[in-house]
């Protein structure tokens, strides 16, 4: 967890292979993987808590305030579930669900792998890997955005403009896209560095995180602010670090840029 204002950073566990840790909402536990379960853990370092078997989980908060964490199931071919799966399904057995924490109600959403999570309001999932789909929940309508295009690294806007982020190949910039397909921004990877690897919506629709490789091959971190396309590098590789899959947490002081 990197401070932001004490620029300090702090190990939040030990656990291994932790895959797209998201922060929630009120910023104060992250959702993660590991291994084929969906963890949470608080930022205050005490132990985690297993929610469910599955992959790719998201935050979402419902009308009446209860908290729900979006995931995909392992499916019937736990490799194909853990990389690309293509639409339709297919037969493989994968299913977007959502699950209550209050109760572990648990829900089916999707019969497909919508690793890029839900939309504010919750009636749209996004998908981007061998197929990039935003998906009208209550219509059963699945937009494919990008043709057959292969896209990485998929991210709901966290608003209702219902715009999928995603990297394309050769991963030279990232953007992200409405349900027409139009290509509504991008931005390409700084100057002097190769190339982008997971930009990330924040919490706020105005920033997005990525990492970018460097010449020694590591990934530094940066955060993007979508309106003006300014880039700062947060985390630097000049310590051998190599860091990945980032996501940002934007506080509220009234002009939504803490």
């Amino acid at each position: 967890l990197l401070d932001t204002a004490a620029r300090s950073v702090a190990k939040l566990s030990e656990d291994i292979e932790c895959r797209q840790p998201l922060i929630s909402l009120d910023g104060t536990r992250v959702v993660y993987g590991r291994g084929g379960t969906v963890y949470t853990r608080p930022l205050a370092k005490s132990a985690a808590t297993q929610i469910v078997e599955g992959y790719d989980g998201h935050w979402w908060v419902d009308d009446a305030g209860d908290e729900w964490i979006y995931y995909t199931t392992i499916g019937d071919n736990p490799e194909d579930t853990a990389r690309k799966v293509w639409y339709p399904n297919s037969g493989k057995g994968i299913q977007t669900r959502r699950i209550r924490l209050r109760d572990s109600l648990d829900e089916f959403v999707f019969d497909w792998k919508c690793s890029a999570g839900p939309s504010r309001d919750g009636t749209h999932l996004g998908a981007a890997y061998s197929t990039m789909i935003i998906f009208e929940v209550a219509g059963g309508i699945a937009h494919v955005v990008n043709g057959s295009n292969q896209g990485c690294n998929g991210s709901m806007s966290p608003d209702d403009n219902y715009h999928l982020m995603h990297l394309e190949l050769p991963h030279t910039y990232f953007c992200y896209r409405d349900k027409d397909a139009n290509r509504v921004w991008y931005v390409e990877n700084p100057t002097g560095t190769m190339q982008w690897q997971s930009p990330e919506f924040s919490t706020h629709p105005d920033f997005a995180t990525a990492a970018a490789k460097e010449g020694s091959g590591n990934y530094s971190v940066w955060a993007v602010k979508i309106s003006t396309q300014e880039m700062i590098k947060i985390l630097d590789v000049t310590d051998g670090s190599n860091w990945a899959e980032p996501h940002l947490w934007v506080g509220d002081s009234g002009d939504g840029e803490d």
